[in-house]
């Protein structure tokens, strides 16, 4: 784990926002102006009738794109304390996050994934897409499915899982956020191994990992515009389709907990055993500070959920 600490005086939560009720609606989604794909874990249903504390853990893509209301947004009315980046150096070195407007937020530098031994191309933009696509052979799904078991086998992303839990769960006041790429993969998987710890159902685990295709729509459909200005539409179509969208069978080949999958394969017991691991060791710390009691509501159809936020200041929406 890579710590990069910043200073500054803490933020204060200013005003007369008192400790309100948070709405589980639209699968936690935060209405940020450059970050498509950021959203808020509070109500789902944890450990022993208890929900998620609301304003706790939030889950994103890369943090670059994010615009001075968005930061305003994560610094003050989410009191964000650590960020735990899972995307490789180079990810990190093109698109570095917003750690100078952020100067009292804990960075974590916590890779998972070694694109190297996956034979997956490192340049970026439409060529780089070009050129994986030409890498991957058979269906751009099973490269997905080896890159989910590849992830939570491989000692670069236990480490990484590692870092990860430590720095969330030692976030005592304020948010922690975790973020990849386009935050639905690898955010994806520690999203699931993180309400696994707290105790969550498969159903509840399946639904928040899918939730991210409904945000990032825009982002393939950009990314097929950019395609076919290089005539390459017809030949990439269904790959950008697939490599941009989450699936029940990518998140289950790694057999990881939540999914209602059994474990069948030699790749799946290493992943079941190193699940296991991580449970064991973090479950209690995990539900004591990351749930509460009181919620009352349903997580799914919109319902509110009675759990309180950390103290916020209002920061009006545009």
């Amino acid at each position: 784990m890579v710590e990069k600490a910043s200073g500054g005086s803490a933020a204060t939560a200013g005003g007369d926002e008192a400790r309100k009720e948070c709405e589980r609606t639209d699968d936690g989604h935060i209405p940020f102006e450059g970050l498509p794909n950021t959203r808020d874990m509070g109500g789902i249903a944890g450990a022993d009738g208890r929900r998620v504390v609301c304003g706790k853990l939030l889950r994103s893509g890369a943090l670059d794109g994010a615009t001075s209301h968005d930061l305003d947004l994560l610094r003050d009315g989410y009191r964000l304390r650590t960020v735990v980046d899972l995307r490789t150096e180079e990810e990190r070195r093109k698109k570095p996050d917003p750690e100078d407007a952020l100067p009292d937020v804990r960075f974590v530098d916590a890779p998972i994934l070694n694109p190297a031994s996956l034979g997956i191309a490192k340049e970026g933009g439409i060529k780089g897409l070009a050129e994986a696509m030409r890498t991957i052979e058979g269906h751009p799904g099973d490269l997905m499915k080896r890159i989910y078991v590849s992830t939570m086998t491989n000692e670069k992303g236990q480490r990484g899982f590692a870092s990860f839990f430590e720095a969330v769960l030692t976030t005592k006041e304020g948010s922690a956020l975790w973020h990849c790429s386009a935050g639905k993969d690898r955010t994806g998987i520690a999203a699931a191994l993180l309400l696994h710890v707290l105790g969550a159902s498969p159903d509840d685990i399946m639904e928040d990992y899918l939730a991210s295709n409904r945000f990032l729509e825009s982002r393939t459909q950009e990314i097929m515009d950019a395609l076919a200005a290089h005539r390459l539409a017809d030949r990439l179509d269904e790959s950008v389709r697939v490599l941009n969208s989450v699936r029940p069978d990518f998140l289950q080949p790694g057999r990881l907990p939540g999914t209602g999958a059994t474990c069948h394969s030699r790749e799946a017991g290493d992943v079941a055993r190193a699940v296991s691991g991580v449970g064991s060791r973090h479950a209690r710390v995990g539900r004591s500070a990351l749930l509460q009691e009181g919620c009352t509501s349903g997580s799914h159809a919109g319902e509110a959920c009675r759990c309180s936020p950390p103290q916020r200041v209002r920061v009006p929406l545009p």
